[in-house]
């Protein structure tokens, strides 16, 4: 028992060191307007979006992937950073598709096609829009389950779209 403790002391022990390894040497300096944050807990919540999403962009545009899935990522956001990103996502990202979950009108401005649902008297309604045109609703479904088999088949009109 004694021994097992030991090692469970040493796992515990490496693993802490690894973590510290991670981070050890990794400096981040950030500007907003002009003015250098000393910390990065100085960061609004928009701001600190903005960040992680650059970082995450950045890293794309070094090795993309097919697809995307992003959900929310400008809930934080005013109006024109939302309105950037998505211009952005659409001019910088022509090989990869994004399925991106937002609530905010600059995303729905810059998408090739939109899927809204709605979900009235127990009955989930997927209608998709495409450009600034509405198409015939795509799914109609009663409860969880058919609120998910109408998501799946947006997703898989939304990859069908994508290769025309």
């Amino acid at each position: 028992a004694a021994a097992a403790a030991a090692a469970a002391a040493a796992a515990a022990g490496s693993a802490s060191s690894a973590a510290q390894d991670l981070s050890s040497g990794l400096e981040i300096r950030v500007s907003f307007n002009g003015v250098w944050k000393e910390s990065l807990t100085e960061l609004s919540g928009g701001q600190r979006s903005l960040l992680a999403l650059s970082l995450i962009l950045a890293m794309l545009l070094f090795k993309p992937a097919p697809v995307y899935i992003l959900d929310e990522v400008d809930a934080a956001l005013d109006l024109s950073h939302t309105q950037n990103i998505g211009r952005m996502l659409r001019t910088h990202f022509r090989g990869s598709q994004f399925l991106v979950v937002s609530l905010k009108q600059g995303m729905f401005s810059n998408a090739n096609v939109i899927f809204r649902t709605k979900f009235v008297d127990g009955v989930s309604t997927v209608t998709r829009t495409i450009g600034r045109k509405e198409a015939a609703p795509a799914a109609d479904a009663s409860g969880p389950r058919g609120a998910k088999a109408a998501a799946a088949a947006a997703a898989a009109a939304a990859a069908e779209e994508d290769e025309d």
